[in-house]
């Protein structure tokens, strides 16, 4: 019994201890182990254009049904932008949704407060301009989603950002609602992935939608430059509702926001990213990838031995294995 008890104070003590370490790990640094965890890595040499890209991020995309997301949508704000849909006559009518959303969010958001808890506030706070740019992008794909557009998001290292596909340009067109700008090169609006791969020859032009005085300047953004946009992950799904409904059942078991996180991708219900780096990089993240995966087998087997020895001490509390005949 005396073992029994050393081996379950020591499960404890082991798994509390990690618990903390996780906890504690900067959100910075938590959100990249959780991207690369859940991020399928391809290298730069094995796509030749944009549209090998799109097939392998449309492969396994989760949707979610428009009519999903009513209810956490401004009903004043949906109500116009359906008149502005259906009045709308011209022959770009997805880059004309697509700018006019920006308008119902929040004008200089200060991106203090980021990943509101519960997914039915992000809408309003986002209107009264507040939230970070993920928040911001979440909202702007709830409402392009209602709109009955085609859209996905897309990350840099340390930005998040949304693309719609434009029927009129027969390709995809990258949107930043945080700061409500877009990319264009030779007076074409571009992608992400066109963005990333314009020359240090090519002038990459920024072009600023804000209907006011916007708080930074955009050509010298963080989120735009070169070093970020050297690796980029594209979220494969926009299930927000079905996640956020088995993230409240998660929440009333009082767990830490990286823990349910980590459950919902682990159980395919939160979809993961296809990340798209240079050669060399996608090599160490592959190997870095695995040294994780490699550890937490590691960790699984030592709790499993654990678990074991205390049922075999409580099954034959004075022998430490059944006596074979």
């Amino acid at each position: 019994m005396r073992k029994t008890v050393i081996y379950f104070l020591i499960i404890i003590l082991l798994n509390l201890i990690t618990l903390l370490f996780i906890i504690n790990i900067k959100n910075k640094h938590q959100i990249y182990l959780r991207n690369l965890m859940f991020s399928e890595i391809i290298a730069d040499s094995t796509i030749s254009n944009d549209n090998e890209l799109n097939s392998l991020i449309a492969k396994g995309f989760k949707t979610e049904n428009r009519e999903n997301f009513i209810n956490y949508l401004n009903q004043n704000t949906m109500n116009e932008l359906s008149l502005l849909k259906n009045q709308y006559k011209g022959n770009d009518s997805d880059k004309f949704l697509a700018v006019s959303i920006l308008k119902y969010l929040g004008d200089n958001p200060t991106g203090q407060i980021c990943g509101v808890p519960s997914l039915g506030k992000v809408v309003f706070d986002v209107e009264k301009g507040i939230g970070c740019c993920s928040d911001y992008s979440k909202a702007w794909i709830f409402y392009a989603v209602f709109l009955g557009m085609k859209v996905r998001e897309v990350n840099s290292l340390n930005h998040t950002t949304v693309e719609f596909y434009d029927g009129k340009l027969k390709k995809w067109v990258w949107l930043d609602p945080f700061n409500r700008a877009q990319f264009s090169l030779k007076n074409e609006l571009l992608n992400q992935y066109e963005a990333r791969k314009t020359t240090l020859f090519e002038k990459l032009i920024i072009i600023n939608l804000n209907e006011k005085k916007l708080n930074i300047d955009l050509e010298s953004y963080e989120g735009y430059n070169t070093s970020q946009l050297s690796t980029l992950l594209w979220k494969k799904g926009n299930n927000f509702i079905e996640v956020e409904e088995w993230d409240y059942r998660l929440r009333t078991f009082k767990l830490p926001k990286p823990i349910r996180q980590l459950i919902l991708m682990t159980t395919g219900v939160s979809p993961g990213w296809l990340m798209l780096t240079n050669d060399s990089l996608a090599s160490y993240l592959r190997i870095l990838k695995a040294s994780i995966y490699l550890l937490i087998a590691i960790y699984s087997l030592v709790n499993l031995y654990l678990i074991s020895k205390i049922v075999i001490y409580m099954k034959y509390p004075k022998q430490t294995l059944p006596i074979k005949a």
